[in-house]
């Protein structure tokens, strides 16, 4: 009868540990979400303005680039990396309107205030020269919320 009784009591034990957290694998990432990045708080439809190009990539891999005016549309996950480059073409002006990452649920962050006009005419912020590479006036990375 012990013998019984024994066994019965293994047995269960085998099940209730088989059905109680005896599964390791990794839980599955959570699925991408539309995110926005625009010119303004209250608006994920304001576009946002830039000389010359305005690049992001999301965990490096890019999601476009917009030239002088836009806003920006994309799939992601929370906890990925956004990354903003902002570039000039000619080394003549700087500047790129404050940016705001926009996402259902969540209230808009600010990514970047911006960088004021900086022009060579009337302030020597960089040495210009129109036939060097462009140049990245603006890198950052923004963890998305």
């Amino acid at each position: 009868m012990k013998a019984i009784v024994r066994s019965t009591s293994l047995s269960l034990l085998s099940i209730l540990a088989a059905s109680c957290g005896g599964d390791s694998s990794p839980a599955a990432p959570a699925p991408p979400v539309e995110y926005a990045v625009s010119g303004a708080a209250d608006s994920a439809d304001a576009a946002f303005d830039v000389d010359d190009d305005l690049s992001l990539f999301v965990n490096g891999q890019s999601v476009g680039t917009w030239n002088f005016t836009g806003k920006a549309r994309f799939q992601a996950r929370p906890g990925d990396t956004l990354r903003v480059q902002a570039v000039d073409t000619c080394q003549g002006q700087y500047w790129v309107s404050a940016l705001w990452v926009h996402r259902s649920g969540i209230t808009p962050r600010q990514v970047t205030g911006g960088v004021q006009n900086c022009s060579v005419s009337s302030v020597p912020c960089l040495p210009v020269d129109c036939s060097a590479a462009d140049r990245i006036f603006l890198d950052l990375s923004f963890t998305l919320p």
